[in-house]
């Protein structure tokens, strides 16, 4: 139990991080989400109606950076053994988010270059980075959770609070494995995370995306030492 708890607590980490980057990203690269690609969805057909090419461009960077994240994740996390509740492989792919998301922080507070190519390029780079997060929380399967968004997520939640009060309208002990609170949770957190990468947009704009990078090397860091041996 206690195994799950830690892999629970990583993945409210991580959906943070996703919330605390897509918040900075829409505010400091133009207006774009690089973790949530259904709001890409909308953003780029409103762009095509009003033929602005830049915001084209930055979200079609979007979607097809984090679908490459999304396929090299998936690639990388398809070895993993299914007897562990957190693969050796996931850990590793967030290693390489890390990495990416590591080099993005320090080139955003070292650099004052904030041209249309330089945001197109952290706009790849971070969407990639979230690609590689979503295919690798993927590949745990528990049930509803993403932590790169959370449309599924609460719509998952709605579904389980109504499976848990039929559970307490009957005489029968609810699953102490039970996903609603960690549902809760990471749709919570992600707003806490939205909420704090638009606070540190509007304070410490050059340091922003230190906050996200940070937060997942600390989940990949617990992750390798927790995780280190095979749990069955």
């Amino acid at each position: 139990m206690q195994t799950y708890t830690a892999r629970n607590a990583l993945l409210l980490l991580l959906s943070c991080s996703a919330g605390c980057i897509d918040a900075l990203s829409y505010l400091q690269l133009g207006q774009v989400f690089v973790a949530n690609m259904t709001g890409h969805a909308v953003l780029l057909g409103v762009s095509l109606v009003a033929g602005e090419t830049y915001k084209i461009l930055n979200a079609l960077m979007a979607i097809c950076g984090f679908f490459l994240g999304a396929v090299a994740g998936s690639w990388m996390v398809e070895s993993g053994s299914r007897l562990t509740p957190w693969p050796r492989t996931l850990t590793v792919t967030l290693w390489l988010e890390s990495a990416l998301l590591g080099g993005i922080a320090v080139a955003w507070a070292l650099t004052d270059t904030r041209a249309p190519l330089a945001v197109l390029l952290y706009v790849a780079g971070s969407s990639l980075a979230m690609g590689l997060q979503s295919a690798a929380v993927r590949d745990l399967k528990v049930a509803g959770i993403a932590t790169t968004y959370i449309t599924g997520t609460l719509t998952t939640l709605a579904a389980d609070m109504v499976a848990l009060m039929r559970h307490v309208a009957r005489p029968e002990r609810v699953p102490a494995d039970h996903p609603a609170g960690l549902l809760a949770g990471v749709w919570l957190v992600y707003i806490v995370g939205a909420t704090i990468g638009a606070v540190l947009a509007h304070s410490r704009p050059s340091l922003g995306f230190i906050v996200p990078a940070s937060l997942v090397i600390i989940v990949t860091v617990t992750a390798a030492w927790r995780f280190r041996r095979p749990t069955v």
